[in-house]
């Protein structure tokens, strides 16, 4: 029973701190936004977030893993045979 409750404490803890990281990220987002920035800060940050998305849309639709393509595997020797 005491792995149990130590298990339970492990994720009650990890989930405060998840908690506490997004809401800090939260934080400082809506700082950024609030702030008297110039606008080629501003372009910028949403130059670098379309293309994350971009680079995540991306990587999910055309992963070859995903289409269970097997990308340069071979079984055949390169060696010629006399």
């Amino acid at each position: 029973m005491n792995l149990l409750e130590n298990a339970a404490d492990i994720l009650s803890d990890a989930k405060d701190t998840c908690t506490n990281a997004l809401s800090n990220v939260k934080e400082r987002v809506c700082t950024f936004w609030d702030e008297d920035t110039s606008l080629t800060r501003r372009n910028l940050a949403l130059i670098c977030i379309l293309f994350a998305l971009i680079g995540v849309i991306y990587g999910f639709l055309l992963s070859p893993v995903k289409k269970g393509i097997q990308v340069n595997i071979t079984n055949v020797d390169d060696e010629d045979e006399d």
